[in-house]
C-alpha cells in the first residue's frame, strides 16, 4: 500500500456522495474523524479539508474501548477479557448452541 493521496481522497469522496444519494442518508460530519498513519501533514491537511472530517489520533475511546495504533498491552486485554465475562455471564450457556455462543462474542470484539 502506499500514502494516501489528494486523488484517492477525492474517489473516496465521489463514492460517499454516491452512496449517500442512493441512501437518501448523510454522513454526521461531527460524528466522523480521520486517522493517518505515515502521511505527511500537508496531504493530512489537504483530505481533512477535502472530506470535511477532523483529524484525529491515536489511542482513541470508540464506543468505551481503547483503539490503538500498536499492539493492545497486557492492560487492554485485561478491560477486553473482562467485559467479554460481564457480557457472557448474562448468558445462559447450557441454553445456548454453538451459533448462540458467538453472539454475546462478537457483540464484545
Amino acid at each position: 500500500m502506499g500514502r494516501p493521496s489528494l486523488r484517492e481522497a477525492q474517489v473516496f469522496k465521489n463514492v460517499l456522495d454516491r452512496f449517500m444519494i442512493a441512501l437518501g442518508a448523510a454522513i454526521n460530519q461531527e460524528k466522523s474523524q480521520l486517522f493517518f498513519f505515515n502521511t505527511p501533514m500537508l496531504i493530512q491537511n489537504q483530505i481533512s479539508r477535502l472530506l470535511g472530517f477532523p483529524r484525529s489520533s491515536f489511542p482513541y475511546k470508540y464506543r468505551g474501548d481503547l483503539l490503538v495504533d500498536k499492539p493492545l498491552e497486557h492492560a487492554n486485554w485485561e478491560d477486553l477479557l473482562a467485559k467479554l465475562e460481564a457480557c457472557l455471564a448474562f448468558w445462559n450457556h447450557r441454553a445456548l448452541n454453538l451459533a448462540g455462543h458467538l453472539i454475546p462474542v462478537k457483540s464484545v470484539l
